[in-house]
């Protein structure tokens, strides 16, 4: 299961990079210190795809539903698990409020239950 995870992890992080390019996105190591990692989500760019990406006033912004579409790619019904998954990876990698690009695996478990939520939801509604 952890190398599920970790070959899913490297796919999303693969297409948030390529679908942003390096100069909307510019590219983090995963062993950046605290110092590079603030730096990086301080910086204009980051901070405009997190928008781009988790825009709560733009109903109709796509942009994740595009990212999802190209990490499950030839899949027909990726599991909910795995979308919940894919979201709170790039909430944390994006988030320019946390001070992290990696969580442990309990406060993962706790982000991906809450969008597993948010899926429930949305399928009760359609």
């Amino acid at each position: 299961m952890r190398s599920l995870r970790g070959g899913l992890a490297s796919k999303a992080k693969e297409v948030l990079f390529s679908h942003f390019g390096d100069s909307s996105l510019p590219l983090i190591n995963n062993s950046a210190s605290a110092t590079e990692i603030t730096q990086w989500k301080r910086k204009r760019e980051v901070t405009e795809c997190y928008k781009r990406v988790f825009d709560s006033e733009n109903k109709k912004s796509l942009v994740l539903s595009q990212l999802l579409e190209k990490v499950f790619i030839g899949e027909d019904n990726p599991s909910n698990i795995h979308m919940a998954f894919v979201v709170a990876l790039y909430k944390v990698l994006l988030d320019p409020n946390s001070q992290n690009i990696q969580v442990s695996e309990s406060t993962m478990k706790i982000k991906m239950e809450e969008y597993m939520v948010s899926f429930i939801n949305l399928h009760l509604k359609l």
